[in-house]
């Protein structure tokens, strides 16, 4: 599939915007948006589809409608109902602790990626905090993990230790599970909830 940020920069010159005034009406710096036309960036927020729907002068569904070839007419009152193939909606949470433990906890911001074959539950998202995995993960990035996926050596994992969230890469060494970032290296055994990062999100600058 295209990538959806070469699909709003040719909705935004079939509506003769200029990437000027786009970055005056949306809030977005120009530089972000052209790198985002240019294709860069796979995956898109909430926060960022809504700054560029009121920057192109049109609602975030008929937006989304647009990148993922839906025809505006007929009854869409629910746009994913008619796609063939619609954006997977992430929740993103800042309380990795709570969420793994089950309680009922608010989503900070949501993201959209392509929807894979089979789109699991067990897939959610958690803004990162500090600079452990830097430069591969910045303060504020966000994290999309499987709860379910198998993980390998050398795969990037969330987990709770010391009940916080830490982000680390899983090692092999002789017989024993590690997770190592830049601070620490600590035994898998140590460390609950653990779970792979299939993927992340840098939010805008």
């Amino acid at each position: 599939m295209e990538n959806w940020g070469i699909k709003v920069k040719r909705l935004r010159e079939e509506l003769h915007i200029t990437q000027e005034d786009l970055e005056k009406k949306s809030g977005i710096k120009r530089s972000y948006i052209s790198r985002i036309e240019l294709g860069h960036y796979p995956n898109y927020s909430e926060e960022l589809i809504n700054k560029f729907a009121v920057g192109l002068n049109k609602t975030t569904q008929e937006l989304i409608m647009y990148i993922y070839g839906i025809s505006p007419t007929g009854s869409t009152e629910d746009w994913e109902t008619h796609a063939v193939n619609p954006p997977l909606k992430i929740n993103v949470y800042s309380d990795y602790a709570r969420v793994h433990a089950g309680d009922p906890v608010e989503a900070i911001d949501h993201i959209y990626v392509d929807r894979p074959v089979t789109a699991p539950f067990s897939i959610k998202a958690y803004r990162v905090s500090g600079d452990c995995l830097e430069p591969e993960l910045h303060d504020g990035d966000y994290v999309i993990v499987d709860h379910d996926s198998q993980i390998d050596n050398g795969d990037k994992v969330v987990c709770i230790c010391d009940d916080q969230l830490h982000v680390a890469k899983l090692k092999i060494i002789g017989d024993g599970y590690w997770l190592e970032n830049r601070y620490a290296t600590r035994k898998m055994t140590d460390c609950q909830g653990i779970a792979k990062v299939v993927g992340s999100y840098r939010k805008y600058p």
